[in-house]
């Protein structure tokens, strides 16, 4: 997983919220990753109590985004950007070097016909994703692995990441096309 170059992902929550630095709460988000510092994203956002859309473009260090209100184009300092941790190749191999548990389960997966495994991984894995997590905390996961390709093709986590996210938040992330060509631009 980690030398792959290019993949699709959506992120989902059946409740709570994944919150990224800068107060941006993302409800949902999907978007494309090109290794190994490029994201296109698409995401439904609650930004100072209000409900958002935002579109961003990184590029390296260059991050660009959509105003929630105008939906113009901005560049975003580097120290601004929300999306400034945010290591998707990283993240992904964070999470499979960091399990600590697992086992194989009977239970339906996110994706039909996969390998569906079960257990336990630390918050500090997700690092690349939000940042600052919740130092020894353990959540459970559920993580489905294509038998072909042994590419992880979806993970559901139950439990926060970080202090201010609900108890009960249960999010998944689905991923696919990978490896697919993606060409990346400045939208300004």
């Amino acid at each position: 997983m980690a030398e792959l170059e290019t993949f699709r992902f959506r992120l989902t929550h059946r409740r709570g919220a994944t919150l990224l630095p800068g107060g941006f709460a993302i409800t949902e988000a999907e978007g494309v990753v090109r290794s190994p510092d490029s994201l296109r994203v698409s995401a439904d956002t609650v930004f100072g109590g209000a409900f958002v859309k935002i579109d961003a473009v990184v590029i390296g260090d260059e991050t660009y985004m959509t105003n929630p209100l105008t939906r113009n184009w901005n560049k975003i300092a580097p120290e601004d950007s929300p999306f400034a941790v945010f290591d998707p190749a990283g993240l992904i191999a964070d999470i499979l070097e960091q399990v600590t548990t697992n086992e194989f389960a009977e239970a339906p997966g996110i994706v039909e016909g996969q390998y569906h495994l079960v257990g336990t991984v630390p918050a500090a894995a997700w690092r690349s994703l939000v940042g600052e997590v919740v130092a020894d905390r353990e959540l459970e996961y559920s993580m489905d692995i294509d038998p072909d390709s042994f590419h992880l093709t979806g993970v559901r986590l139950h439990g926060p990441l970080k202090a201010d996210e609900a108890e009960d938040v249960d999010r998944t992330i689905e991923l696919s096309d990978f490896d697919v060509p993606v060409q990346f631009e400045p939208p300004i």
